[in-house]
């Protein structure tokens, strides 16, 4: 598999990769993989973790950004025109920025108490 993207969560713990079209979640203790997580239909290119680790998002050539929870169950999936070329959290607040490739837009969605648990 290809690999785009990686991001450990802020506490060290555990290392997310985008590989192929899933997120690959790795025990950083010993390497081994936790589990590989299924959403995007396409190549994923970029992954990152919220500050807090309660929640990393992904972006994909499907057009897709996903957010997951610390328990790696995706949440929220919203779309641009085009595939997403990269994702940042905010290291302040709980946003989350998304743009693609084929357009300047960036999107930041704003993510409220509901989805912090």
């Amino acid at each position: 598999l290809r690999v785009y993207d990686l991001a450990f969560k802020p506490d060290g713990t555990q290392l997310i990769v985008a590989a192929g079209i899933r997120v690959m979640v790795y025990d950083t203790s010993d390497g081994t993989l936790i589990q590989p997580l299924k959403g995007h239909k396409d190549t994923v290119y970029c992954v990152a973790y919220a500050k807090d680790g309660k929640r990393f998002a992904s972006g994909s050539a499907d057009k897709s950004v996903i957010i997951w929870t610390s328990k790696l169950e995706g949440i929220l999936k919203y779309t641009h025109n085009d595939s997403i070329q990269c994702v940042a959290y905010n290291p302040i607040t709980h946003q989350l920025a998304s743009c693609s490739s084929g357009d300047f837009d960036c999107y930041i969605v704003h993510l409220y108490c509901c989805l912090l648990h």
